[in-house]
């Protein structure tokens, strides 16, 4: 099966089920790709809300529902809609763009008043003693239309997912999927070359750029003035807007990047950590599953009802993968790499990254910008969806699962999809 540029350049080099594919096309509209929230008290982000009404709290429940419009910038018009600051605003989980999404927000001391736009809408809900934390979150429920696909194929592979499971790679969003550079510009970050980070970011060509704008960016990287590239670029390319005002205002690019918001930065740095498990998982499903490779990555993670790791604590070795086959059959226990991070800076993971890389762990951990330190953590190297369930119409197959947090739908789709070109296929 023919792998695509965008698979190789964010580490996903295969498939579990590589000699079937049922092709088709996602998100021809919003509506064709639903996604709705779960949070550990088992509260479902869907209409009409189920709530009881809580007086006290000095937070402000919210559903919010968007439609193709990014979360920060929703997040930053209901800020600007209720004249509050947008630090008074959390989430558990960012969600898709291109989508609809329902999840829940939480303000500080917020109105009890309702938001309606042409892309989102806001609902106020109740009253809630804590704000909201990605720890809140427990996992996704989907619902995917695929288009114009192979049906019979998509069956089979579905049936086949359903018993094995996926394999659980980051999916394209991770890695920019119109610009896929995150991974590099982490990369950058972490090798402390922060000039190369900015320039990366201003000038790489994206797929939807135009030729002039290709062009103007070519000469900008070859030592060109940032005046005529400001000119040319879409005003929705809000990073490379602000490094180039930085520039404008005789910022030098090795300290342009650093100001950008922390949460930005803090992406690129796990980008980086997410493009190197996909290359070791990669590597795994290439020996068709051997395990016997890769056994100093690997450990065994009890997990939760949802799915989650609670604690990967169990280094793999075969005697135990036999003691616990019923665990890892009934999905109590499962097998996990790490996500590399500064935290197993001390483990003797850091030898076998820092002799891979070049890099020690401690260089994910900054002193003087703690914020976009990143950690590091554990990750499932397979997935079997929660309630999967398919049915056709006409020449559509709709998907119905759930996730656990941190999954992306869109590698359960890749692996039923194969897509040749996945920006052409909606991803």
């Amino acid at each position: 099966m023919k792998i695509s540029t965008l698979d190789k350049v964010t580490g996903m080099y295969t498939f579990l089920f590589p000699e079937e594919r049922s092709g088709g096309i996602i998100r021809s509209s919003p509506e064709d790709f639903i996604v709705e929230e779960i949070l550990s008290n088992g509260l479902y982000a869907s209409y009409p809300p189920k709530f009881p009404e809580i007086k006290k709290g000095r937070y402000s429940l919210y559903l919010l529902e968007r439609r193709d419009i990014d979360l920060f910038i929703c997040l930053n018009q209901i800020a600007n809609h209720f004249s509050i600051s947008r630090d008074r605003i959390s989430f558990a989980g960012i969600k898709d763009k291109r989508a609809v999404s329902r999840q829940f927000i939480s303000i500080k001391y917020g109105p009890k008043r309702n938001i309606e736009r042409e892309n989102f809408k806001l609902l106020y809900l109740t009253r809630f003693n804590r704000k909201l934390s990605p720890r809140y979150l427990v996992g996704n429920r989907f619902t995917v239309r695929i288009r114009n696909c192979d049906l019979s194929q998509g069956k089979k592979l579905i049936e086949r997912i359903r018993k094995d499971g996926f394999p659980n790679f980051f999916g394209y969003q991770r890695f920019g999927a119109f610009r896929p550079i995150n991974h590099w510009v982490g990369y950058y970050l972490i090798k402390r070359k922060f000039g190369k980070a900015t320039l990366l970011l201003i000038g790489y060509p994206g797929l939807g750029d135009s030729e002039e704008l290709k062009k103007a960016k070519e000469k900008f990287l070859s030592g060109g003035t940032w005046s005529e590239l400001l000119g040319l670029l879409p005003k929705s390319f809000h990073i490379e807007h602000f490094l180039l005002r930085q520039l404008q205002h005789n910022v030098p690019p090795e300290r342009a990047i650093l100001k950008l918001p922390l949460r930005i930065l803090r992406i690129f740095m796990s980008a980086f950590s997410s493009y190197v498990f996909n290359l070791i998982l990669s590597g795994m499903l290439y020996e068709k599953r051997s395990h016997q490779t890769w056994s100093d990555l690997l450990f065994l993670s009890p997990l939760d009802k949802w799915g989650n790791i609670i604690d990967a604590s169990v280094l793999y070795n075969e005697d135990i993968l036999r003691s616990l086959s019923q665990d890892l059959q009934n999905e109590h226990v499962d097998l996990v790499l790490p996500v590399f991070g500064y935290l197993f800076s001390e483990t003797p993971l850091n030898h076998i990254f820092s002799t891979i890389f070049n890099i020690p762990l401690k260089a994910f951990y900054f002193k003087e910008f703690p914020e976009i330190s990143y950690p590091g953590s554990w990750r499932r190297c397979y997935i079997k969806p929660y309630n999967l369930s398919y049915r056709f119409d006409e020449h559509s197959l709709i998907l119905k699962f759930f996730l656990p947090r941190g999954v992306f739908a869109t590698s359960l789709l890749r692996e039923v999809m194969k897509p040749q070109d996945p920006f052409l296929s909606g991803f």
